[in-house]
């Protein structure tokens, strides 16, 4: 699938293979060519226009029930967006299946709500210039304590495919972790709006791991902590196992604690770079654990080149005084519903402490994202919540 058409700061998530993909040739449809490949594809596939080809971009989406999803609106060049979404709606009106659009740009607004769609603000996206960025100064001096503190206790970030090997026995401890952090949660792992761990073979997706002190540096980490440090400390560094699975670790010779991960994916289009992806971590990781994990890898990152550092996109958090222009039909009831869950719907996403991270690190883009649908119902949105599994 081409990537040079995705404008869109989650759209690497879009290339999933658990989507489908509307494109030229029907095979593409299905990850792997077929209907069967796909736990929620119907056994008649879309029907698509072979006048199209995969230079024309592609829409991607899953099926649940009688609705289709997509991921981010129309990924395809400018002049190719009108046909190729004609082209996927007649497709589904013709097996008479409902659409509706998640993490729609603004850019692309226009181009639903003259389709009919019910468009409403869903989220907001948070990013920064990694050029532009700087832990000094007041703003960010708890930030900075966070991280200062978590070197002073010995901890350590090192990337999977550089310092720790892209190995099966490398991905069975991160494997380990998000299994860890995701019985404590109590809850399935959120699927479509969220990326994945992915294969060791996947070299685009940079894994960044912190690690607490190997043996011969625990004392030395013992005191430079604070007394109220020193039974966690005592607890998470063990030199002679892995808090998860000794068998697991990878650098036994220097018996490191893994402590958690963050990956990282690649961003395209007009605000290149990468977006901070998953987060994981220990219930034992200490505070400043995982912001020390992304200032290091930002630092990585920034000396390679890229430009951003996209922290992805959060749900439910809007701002009232962002208004649809008259001419794009909008919900009252699902405008009301979005702020609630932004108040009270922590059970389903934890969207302020989401939000209250991202905003800690001084995102200088903060664009909103909408959701759009033909037509708008509460079975769409009980379908949307059971495909990203947040019920």
């Amino acid at each position: 699938m081409q990537t040079s058409w995705i404008d869109h700061p989650s759209g690497y998530l879009a290339l999933s293979d658990r989507n489908s993909f509307f494109v030229g040739d029907a095979r593409s449809l299905w990850p792997d060519g077929s209907p069967e490949s796909s736990p929620t594809s119907s056994p008649t596939s879309l029907a698509v226009p072979t006048a199209f080809t995969d230079d024309d971009g592609f829409i991607a989406y899953r099926r649940h029930g009688r609705h289709l999803f997509v991921f981010g609106g129309v990924h395809a060049p400018p002049t190719r967006r009108e046909a190729l979404l004609d082209a996927f709606l007649d497709s589904a009106q013709a097996q008479r299946l409902s659409v509706v659009v998640v993490q729609l740009r603004a850019s692309q607004i226009d181009l639903f709500a003259r389709r009919g769609f019910t468009v409403n603000r869903f989220g907001t996206s948070f990013g920064l210039r990694l050029d532009s960025f700087r832990l000094s100064g007041t703003r960010r001096m708890k930030l900075r304590n966070k991280i200062g503190r978590a070197r002073r206790l010995g901890l350590r970030v090192c990337e999977v495919g550089r310092e720790l090997p892209r190995s099966p026995q490398t991905f069975a401890a991160l494997d380990a972790i998000s299994g860890h952090w995701l019985r404590r949660k109590g809850k399935k792992e959120l699927d479509f709006m969220i990326g994945e761990l992915g294969p060791p073979e996947d070299p685009r997706r940079r894994i960044f791991v912190v690690l607490g002190p190997p043996a011969g540096e625990r004392s030395r980490s013992t005191e430079d902590a604070s007394e109220q440090d020193e039974p966690l400390i005592n607890q998470h560094i063990n030199h002679n196992k892995n808090p998860i699975n000794s068998s697991a670790s990878v650098n036994t010779e220097l018996h490191d604690t893994w402590l958690g991960f963050i990956t990282y994916v690649p961003v395209f289009g007009t605000c290149p770079g990468y977006l901070h992806d998953l987060t994981r971590r220990l219930p034992v990781a200490p505070p400043g654990a995982m912001e020390l994990c992304n200032a290091e890898a930002m630092a990585r990152l920034h000396g390679e080149g890229a430009a951003f550092l996209h922290f992805g996109f959060t749900p439910f958090v809007v701002d009232s005084e962002d208004p649809l222009p008259p001419s794009v039909p909008s919900s009252p009831w699902l405008s009301r519903a979005v702020r609630l869950l932004y108040r009270h719907g922590r059970l389903i996403y934890p969207a302020q402490s989401q939000a209250e991270y991202k905003r800690k690190w001084g995102p200088d883009l903060i664009e909103p994202e909408y959701v759009a649908a033909r037509p708008l119902s509460l079975r769409a949105i009980w379908d949307l919540l059971r495909v990203t599994r947040s019920l």
